[in-house]
């Protein structure tokens, strides 16, 4: 996983699934087909919030971009619009 699969499913759309960095449970964050300035929105907000791990293991102030490794989503994320968007232009 190299920390972090992109994935779409038909019925939710794009699911990034991940490993915490600092206690190892698996997260999902789904993207839903939302816009690549949405998703990039949601990532600064998710960063700032005060909580705990789904997994129970630990609270954090902020960092889940580090955590969940969410900059990376964002990069992959990019990408496939970039790719859709690409096949699109060309049929």
């Amino acid at each position: 996983m190299k920390n972090g699969k992109l994935s779409h499913h038909n019925e939710h759309g794009y699911i990034w699934t991940t490993k915490c960095r600092k206690c190892g449970t698996e997260q999902q964050i789904r993207l839903g087909d939302t816009s690549l300035q949405e998703a990039t929105q949601a990532v600064e907000t998710i960063n700032r919030i005060p909580r705990e791990c789904p997994g129970g293991y630990h609270v954090e102030v902020g960092g889940w971009s580090y955590y969940w490794s969410l900059d990376l989503m964002l990069q992959k994320y990019a990408a496939k619009l970039a790719k859709t968007e690409n096949f699109i232009l060309k049929t």
